[in-house]
């Protein structure tokens, strides 16, 4: 999280020296910036096209955000207004245009799922759960990447999104859910890597 600012910070500091703070406080949450625009847009072209708006739009509202609360969470209700209107001319676009082959797009996981994993954690296992992130609706996808993986509090959510503190846990209570059944339908945990004969067999 960013460091907060006091109200005096700004009036004294000589330009220079305000915009190389502003870049670092900006490049310290490029990584989290990243992984909710794949989140939101999922097509890599789009997210990183989202990450460029996003940063454009907060260097041009900078005096918008006082430090009274999280850098993060005001950047990522910048990221969510710009994809919300971009998708909304994108509806109208595909009105008029001509459909597209889905092999034509390139989709990647709307979180990184290319790490490395935990000792004894199925690799295979956390591709699924990628998908299943991936599958999830949109409102439950972003709620629970913006809790789950950014380490927001459920009021700084609520704030990002725009919604009461009880629809981010609802959400997020469904995301999980939807996640868990998809990923673990017998109810045993994340699967770790052993041999076939240490597994107990099925009844």
């Amino acid at each position: 999280m960013s460091e907060p600012i006091e109200p005096g910070d700004r009036g004294g500091a000589d330009p220079a020296s305000e915009q190389r703070r502003r870049n670092a406080l900006l490049e310290a949450e490029a990584l989290g910036l990243r992984r909710f625009a794949r989140a939101l847009a999922r097509d890599p072209d789009a997210a990183a096209d989202l990450v460029q708006d996003t940063l454009a739009q907060a260097l041009k509202a900078w005096g918008q955000w006082r430090g009274d609360g999280p850098l993060r969470a005001w950047l990522f209700v910048i990221m969510r207004n710009l994809n919300r209107r971009g998708a909304a001319r994108e509806a109208r676009w595909r009105a008029i245009a001509p459909p597209r082959h889905e092999d034509e797009d390139t989709m990647e996981d709307p979180i990184e799922a290319r790490v490395a994993a935990p000792a004894g954690v199925d690799p295979v296992y956390l591709r699924e759960v990628a998908d299943a992130v991936a599958s999830l609706p949109e409102d439950q996808r972003e709620t629970l990447v913006l809790v789950a993986v950014e380490g927001l509090s459920y009021q700084e959510a609520a704030d990002v999104i725009g919604a009461p503190i009880g629809t981010v846990m609802s959400r997020l209570s469904r995301a999980r859910a939807r996640v868990r059944a998809a990923t673990d339908p017998d109810g045993v945990g994340a699967r770790a890597t052993s041999r076939p004969d240490d597994r107990r067999p099925r009844r």
